[in-house]
């Protein structure tokens, strides 16, 4: 199902899930359509997080690009000229980490073009671009 989905397959580790969080992993696509469709009595009758966090990454603030991988686990994103991605975890019982579990510095780009896992699901293509005075050259990573 994951490759079929082309998700990226570290998104869910099956083997270690426990029942309850392959149920909830399966059926979250239909409950945030859900959602997101049903119609709210008022513009003040707003989706609230479940839980929101800081990130925090080395002492630059400039946000270049931040996307998630499909299936949602993971998020990456460019700050500055550093790019770094962050374990968002499986279940929503968990606090979110603060710090990337990846972190690569004096990437000098500056757009986050595209993220996906390779064919097989087992690693991810991140496609990044530096703006140069002459042109434009795009990197991938």
């Amino acid at each position: 199902m994951c490759i079929a989905n082309r998700l990226f397959l570290p998104t869910f580790p099956i083997a270690e899930m426990s029942i309850h969080q392959l149920q909830y992993a399966v059926t979250a696509p239909s409950r945030m359509l859900s959602l997101l469709t049903v119609p709210r009595k008022s513009n003040r009758d707003v989706l609230e997080p479940f839980q929101t966090c800081k990130l925090f990454f080395g002492k630059s603030s400039s946000l270049t690009g931040i996307t998630l991988l499909p299936g949602g686990r993971f998020l990456v994103a460019g700050v500055g000229e550093d790019l770094g991605i962050w374990d968002l975890g499986v279940s929503y019982h968990i606090n979110l980490r603060t710090k990337p579990i990846v972190h690569f510095s004096n990437m000098a780009l500056d757009h986050i073009l595209s993220v996906y896992p390779t064919s097989d699901g087992t690693a991810v293509r991140i496609a990044c671009e530096r703006v140069f005075v002459s042109g434009l050259a795009f990197t991938s990573y």
